[in-house]
């Protein structure tokens, strides 16, 4: 073959070898960290069905986390699209997902939804009114939803329902949450009920079912116990 043909060959090759090697490097993962969100009793994971200390059977727990942020040395680094998520513990998979970012160390956010989200209307995805977490537009969605039985409570065959939600003062019921966290493969956020129904008025309060002083009381206990870790 004459020379000056394999001139023209060799550029040709080289050409489609970074071709190549590009079109797989965009083909990896972009690096970032996963999130599970899940309910707790004293450490121990807990789902529908489980029995609690004071005998408590919880039947339904379902909450919001939404308005998640992300900073490192202060700065943010990531705010999170779309950020509402509706954590059923009868469906694990629904507390994981994906955050496409890495290097941070503090995390920030909302047990709850916020305000302009309420007062926007109804959604789809998890802010859809068939999820069962939507009251009407004056009184917006339902944070955190807990039913079960207890024998404490007063309610017929010992059984409650503790609908956490409103946005307007001075009934707002969104808690924030901010924690150091170093962004490692894997972070978990434990929602604690325990502490909660251990201070639930079970005579009174039995039935949580609109905006209340004590649906803002039962929030802000949830979010002070809960917890945020790296594995």
């Amino acid at each position: 073959m004459p020379r000056n043909e394999r001139v023209l060959i060799l550029p040709t090759m080289n050409y489609l070898f970074s071709l190549l090697f590009c079109m797989t490097a965009c083909l990896l993962p972009a690096q970032g960290a996963r999130i599970h969100a899940h309910a707790s009793c004293r450490g121990r994971i807990v789902v529908t069905g489980d029995t609690l200390p004071l005998g408590i059977v919880l039947q339904t727990a379902r909450f919001y986390l939404s308005d998640f942020i992300f900073y490192r040395q202060g700065q943010e680094v990531l705010r999170e699209n779309n950020s509402y998520h509706l954590v059923d513990l009868e469906f694990p998979e629904s507390g994981e997902w994906a955050i496409h970012t890495s290097g941070f160390d503090e995390i920030s956010f909302l047990l709850g939804t916020d305000s302009l989200t309420n007062v926007s209307g109804a959604y789809g995805g998890d802010l859809d009114p068939v999820k069962g977490m939507y009251w009407t537009w004056n009184s917006g969605y339902i944070n955190v939803k807990l039913e079960g039985f207890s024998p404490q409570s007063r309610g017929r065959n010992g059984e409650f329902a503790l609908h956490l939600g409103g946005y307007m003062p001075p009934f707002q019921t969104d808690y924030r949450v901010q924690s150091g966290v170093t962004s490692s493969g894997h972070i978990h956020i434990e929602l604690d009920v325990c502490p909660m129904f251990e201070q639930t008025d079970w005579n009174s309060h039995f039935n949580v079912m609109s905006p209340s002083a004590e649906a803002a009381r039962l929030t802000e206990l949830l979010g002070r116990s809960i917890r945020v870790y790296a594995e």
